[in-house]
């Protein structure tokens, strides 16, 4: 949503063609490389992190089917709020700030403030609806949990609040076209008077509202958990002081994320539009307005790392996948890896008797678990857990492959 004012110099927009625009400004199309390289460092781990983070959310929730929980349909859907965010209205501010005139066309001017605030919006009510079901999931324990129905027309309610409060951005957005002797100048500015009002209000489900549901949910869920440690057994005191730590310390990492994120562009709203008439801005507001947005995109990059990442589920269904991508890999290009150690966890539901039936006499067994050296045959399609393994893999029926060490570690 970024923030624009274009302050008209003269009355009579016929008559610019009979003057130079550099008669009253300068021009300079571009900002030069050195500023150019400041201004887009920044994005660089934004965007990377904002994309992959997020991606890598939404693909094992997708690919995943005991990933498809409530909260965690929530959490996606923040990832992919946030992931639209990141591919689509980062880039969109940052083009804005590089050249002097509007180069975006008239289409996404009216656009993009209903892209970027819809997106911004739904990532800012999916953070509050996920406050809230972590509130109700220790304040009501025994109450009717939400079905995964019940979550999915949640979400669909998140995207039509979250529409409707960005779409009027598309009615009080207006692209400028203006001759001059020596170029045209273009630009995308808001028009209605009313667009003030509508700032300021904007302000509670974007910044207050979210900033009080996250106090208010993790203080009713701090004082819940201590009401219920003081009734369990003294043996379980180390126990329940580390669970107490652990959320009053997410509880932190949650505040101070998201105040820290947003605080700049609920200031730099304020300052836009509390400011007397229609005075000129200073000259570190355009800076100001810059890293101000750089911080909120920002958001949605830490996001995935704070809701995902720092989740055990989330980190145990990563490493399944990566797991998975890698067995495929090596199944693919066998000879690619050799010589390399490569750690994966791979689950199997396969019994016993489905383990390899022939091993070679180089096998040595330890504390139930075969250390697995030379040619093994296998007469069915295991899957097995290899902790470890170097050289050679394949698996299916009556396959052979050569261990290489004896580092193999194979499930019994």
């Amino acid at each position: 949503m970024e923030i624009d004012e274009h302050v008209d110099t003269m009355n009579e927009w016929n008559a610019t063609a009979l003057y130079n625009f550099s008669h009253f400004g300068r021009v300079w199309y571009k900002v030069s490389g050195r500023s150019l390289v400041l201004q887009c460092l920044p994005y660089v781990p934004v965007i990377f992190f904002g994309t992959f983070g997020n991606l890598a959310i939404v693909c094992v929730v997708a690919t995943n089917r005991e990933m498809r929980k409530r909260t965690n349909l929530f959490i996606c859907n923040m990832a992919v709020a946030d992931l639209l965010t990141t591919l689509v209205s980062s880039w969109q501010v940052l083009v804005t700030s590089i050249y002097q005139f509007y180069v975006l066309g008239e289409v996404f001017c009216r656009l993009e403030g209903l892209f970027q605030g819809t997106f911004l919006f739904a990532s800012v009510l999916s953070l509050m609806v996920i406050s809230l079901d972590r509130l109700l999931a220790v304040a009501k324990p025994f109450s009717r949990r939400l079905s995964r129905t019940t979550a999915v027309i949640v979400i669909a309610v998140i995207w039509a609040v979250a529409i409707a409060l960005a779409s009027p951005l598309v009615f009080t957005r207006r692209h400028y076209t203006r001759q001059w002797a020596d170029l045209v100048e273009t630009w995308c500015t808001e028009v209605s008077t009313g667009i003030r009002v509508y700032w300021i209000v904007l302000l509670v489900p974007l910044f207050y509202a979210p900033l009080v549901v996250i106090i208010v949910a993790y203080t009713v869920i701090l004082c819940k958990m201590e009401k219920f440690e003081n009734m369990v057994a003294n043996k379980e005191q180390p126990c329940k002081i580390q669970n107490r730590r652990k959320v009053v310390r997410m509880f932190f990492v949650y505040l101070i994320n998201y105040f820290c994120c947003w605080l700049p562009f609920q200031v730099l709203l304020v300052y836009r539009y509390l400011r007397g008439g229609h005075a000129e801005l200073p000259r570190w507001f355009n800076d100001y307005s810059f890293a101000a947005h750089v911080m909120v995109f920002a958001n949605s990059a830490i996001n995935p790392i704070i809701y995902g990442v720092c989740n055990q589920n989330f980190k145990t269904a990563f490493k399944d996948v990566f797991a998975r991508i890698s067995s495929r890999f090596h199944a693919v290009y066998p000879s690619s890896i050799e010589h390399q150690s490569l750690f994966s966890a791979l689950r199997s539901n396969k019994t016993a008797p489905e383990i390899p039936e022939a091993i070679s006499k180089n096998q040595r067994s330890h504390n139930g678990i075969y250390h697995c050296g030379g040619d093994v045959e296998m007469t069915s399609l295991p899957r097995l857990q290899c902790l470890r393994y170097y050289g050679r893999y394949s698996v299916g029926s009556k396959d052979c492959f050569k261990v290489r060490s004896c580092s193999q570690v194979c499930s019994r």
